[in-house]
């Protein structure tokens, strides 16, 4: 009965620590993963000790409409120079 109760203890903070990872930028399943396997105690000093990782930075929706808007304006001409081209034939 209390080897269930530690064991599930076990599960539980070591998920807390793959919480904790994921706030401070790093992947929740590696580090649940490592604290399952090893301890969440050691799991947890781990994480701790590392810097907070950076967030990788990412287009702006609005940068991607415009991008995409560029490569609708870019491939529409040609487009339709192939479709015409297609029908002479």
């Amino acid at each position: 009965m209390t080897g269930s109760f530690a064991l599930a203890f076990w599960f539980i903070f070591a998920v807390g620590i793959g919480w904790f990872a994921k706030a401070m930028g790093r992947s929740a399943v590696v580090w649940t993963l490592f604290s399952i396997l090893c301890s969440p105690a050691l799991g947890l000093l781990v994480v701790a000790m590392l810097d907070k990782k950076a967030p990788v930075p990412g287009l702006s929706p609005r940068t991607r409409f415009q991008r995409c808007a560029a490569w609708v304006k870019y491939v529409m001409p040609r487009a339709r120079s192939v479709s015409t081209d297609l029908r002479q034939v």
